[in-house]
């Protein structure tokens, strides 16, 4: 991790930090060297003119960094920085936004791919999916949700479950754009969905999509939103289909999210679902929801598209 600042006594007490919730510190005075190998860059604000910040860029975009402000200012987003940190702020609180950097990519090394945001209450990813890479956007959104809420007991099982369904809908009839037929029939084949995954991610049209995952953090609640950039399908149509047979080879994706999950809705569109799972009480989501409108939620009749099969 690398510590780019020009106050001698500043520079000290954010390397402290880091060593201090396990990272190995490197520094830089005047600017990073774009040699120099680092897993996150950690900037001090209050010594690096914003000028500067917004003159440097490592070669590669894969690298996390992280603006602490000046003492006495706020948290700011200077320059499109990952993560922002007060002045003011303990660097070094075990659930803060340096502590959860420095330990996703530890936990995750190559979550530089797909971080854009980082925060108390939020966080952004982006990336275009692949098999493998929505095993990797689980891993690191469970170990954030153990970060930001230390010490208490989680419904990991449930949220593991619901994004690993959410992201592959987003991956294969998303943005690849598989029917409910199309899967079925892949599903009998030698080569399995795996093959007509990798057959539609070779028109480049399609593997040029991307998908976007969104974390709001509350005290007693988290919510995921998950966007693919396809044309989208008829929410209100296939959540109120029962249960797929037991028998059927896929088909219980939706229901299973609705089951585990305790907020689940769609965008209009049909390309955005809503996951809110509560930790102990009611938050982000909206408590004053009509329970018994809850699939109906954010959906309207004359802006949804033909319905089209998701798993």
């Amino acid at each position: 991790m690398l510590v780019w600042s020009r106050d001698a006594t500043r520079r000290q007490a954010l390397e402290a930090a880091v060593r201090a919730l396990g990272g190995q510190a490197l520094t830089a005075i005047e600017s990073p060297d774009p040699a120099q190998p680092a897993s996150l860059v950690v900037v001090d604000a209050g010594s690096v003119p914003r000028e500067a910040i917004a003159g440097w860029r490592r070669p590669t975009s894969l690298v996390p960094w992280l603006v602490v402000a000046p003492r006495g200012q706020a948290a700011a987003e200077p320059c499109g920085a990952t993560g922002c940190m007060g002045g003011d702020e303990d660097p070094a609180r075990p659930d803060g936004v340096l502590a959860r950097l420095i330990a996703a990519v530890r936990e995750v090394p190559e979550i530089g791919r797909y971080l854009l945001r980082l925060d108390d209450e939020e966080v952004a990813l982006a990336f275009h999916p692949r098999p493998g890479a929505n095993a990797t956007l689980v891993r690191f959104l469970l170990h954030d949700l153990s970060m930001r809420h230390p010490g208490r007991r989680l419904p990991n099982t449930e949220v593991q479950l619901a994004l690993h369904e959410a992201l592959a809908n987003a991956l294969e009839h998303g943005n690849l754009g598989i029917t409910y037929e199309e899967k079925t029939a892949a599903m009998e084949t030698s080569g399995g969905v795996r093959a007509l995954v990798d057959q539609r991610l070779c028109d480049e049209r399609l593997a040029a999509r991307m998908a976007h995952v969104r974390v709001i953090y509350a005290a007693d609640e988290v919510a995921y939103m998950v966007r693919d950039e396809g044309s989208g399908f008829d929410a209100r149509c296939r959540t109120h289909e029962p249960m797929a047979a037991a028998t059927a080879l896929h088909g219980r994706g939706l229901k299973l999210i609705q089951h585990v999950m305790d907020d689940v809705r769609w965008n209009p569109a049909g390309t955005e679902i809503t996951m809110g799972k509560r930790l102990d009480g009611p938050g982000v989501l909206g408590e004053d929801d009509d329970e018994d409108d809850e699939d109906d939620r954010d959906l309207d009749d004359d802006r949804v598209p033909g319905a089209r099969g998701r798993a």
